[in-house]
């Protein structure tokens, strides 16, 4: 289960990235710069392929000029709409009220 919670806020975290990236305008060149790390190494944490290490969360944070607990919330909050829409897609479907004959 300890892997599919990482899964989960590896993938949180990279929403949360790529939608305050797009809100201030910038590439994702931009944001490497500022961050002071490769282009695809933004491009791996926005397709959840990997998580940045702590360092690079708090160079983020700087860069977004956002407490590290604020964004961490963030990250939470994303993380648990995709897990309530992770849970309602895998529900079974109810059974239907039409007769069956």
């Amino acid at each position: 289960m300890p892997q599919k919670r990482d899964d989960l806020y590896t993938k949180a975290f990279a929403v949360m990235l790529k939608v305050e990236r797009r809100r201030r305008g910038w590439s994702t060149e931009d944001l490497a710069k500022l961050c002071k790390v490769t282009r695809s190494g933004v491009s791996a944490w926005e397709t959840g392929h990997c998580a940045p290490t702590f360092g690079n969360i708090l160079k983020i944070a700087g860069v977004f000029q956002v407490k590290l607990s604020d964004m961490m919330r963030a990250v939470e909050n994303v993380a648990a709409v995709l897990e309530k829409n992770h849970d309602q897609a895998t529900e079974p479907a109810a059974p239907s009220d039409h007769a069956q004959g």
